[in-house]
């Protein structure tokens, strides 16, 4: 197969899918790095004769061997997307924002998922990933308006539905414990030497008890008693 392709690169070197055909068949024969460059050196012409959406296939091709290449996949993105092949640009390009997400690279995933979303038509699985994303980072409210935004799209998705209910379920516990109510037995009261008034069980009217300070035992004598002990007493002795 593979001298049966060399013999009709000689006979017409313009014939470019065939050059697709020898890189698969490197590809089956355990060629793995003959295969690669046979798809990179296609890709190349192409982009050079301006027909680059043509490379498509050998993108694909270089992917399947090279699924880490996150920079083969943005470029096959942006070819499907001049080729209006929207379904296929969004599924490459979720896998992109997913897989920095995977190496540690939350930053660069998120920048991925709004790339996404800024030029994707409206998708619930967009927001769904994304929110899992924000969900997985503890960003709740953010994780919440993006499942609100799948379950808008797609009222029917039951995943997303509960994720967006675990959401709001953790905003609740978390607004709720901002303010808790005061412990009973935490605060003491400071009594003052006046106790307060008692309230029998039967009801009436109950004088206020005032407690004396230690100490003093007798109440000073006004003028006016002074003078009510001095009658009481002349009058008591006899002329």
């Amino acid at each position: 197969a593979i001298d049966a392709c060399h013999e009709i690169i000689r006979h017409d070197s313009e014939y470019l899918p065939v050059h697709l055909r020898l890189g698969e068949i490197f590809e089956r024969e355990g060629h793995i790095e003959d295969a690669l460059l046979k798809y990179r050196a296609l890709i190349d012409t192409y982009t050079v004769r301006g027909r680059a959406v043509d490379a498509i296939d050998a993108y694909y091709r270089m992917i399947d061997l090279s699924p880490e290449a996150l920079n083969l996949r943005s470029e096959l993105v942006e070819l499907l997307r001049q080729a209006r092949r929207t379904d296929e640009a969004v599924e490459q390009a979720l896998i992109i924002a997913n897989t920095y997400f995977k190496l540690g690279q939350t930053s660069r995933s998120l920048e991925e998922f709004r790339r996404v979303l800024s030029w994707a038509p409206p998708s619930p699985r967009i927001h769904s990933e994304y929110g899992q994303a924000l969900l997985k980072l503890e960003r709740w409210e953010a994780a919440q308006s993006e499942f609100r935004r799948a379950v808008q799209l797609d009222p029917n998705a039951p995943v997303t539905l509960a994720q967006l209910n675990l959401t709001m379920a953790v905003l609740g516990q978390m607004s709720s414990s901002e303010i808790r109510p005061p412990r009973i037995g935490t605060s003491r009261k400071k009594y003052s030497r006046y106790s307060a008034p008692q309230i029998p069980r039967g009801g009436g009217v109950v004088s206020r008890q005032i407690t004396r300070p230690p100490g003093r035992t007798t109440r000073r004598i006004s003028a006016s008693d002074k003078s009510m002990t001095s009658s009481s007493v002349s009058g008591d002795v006899p002329a």
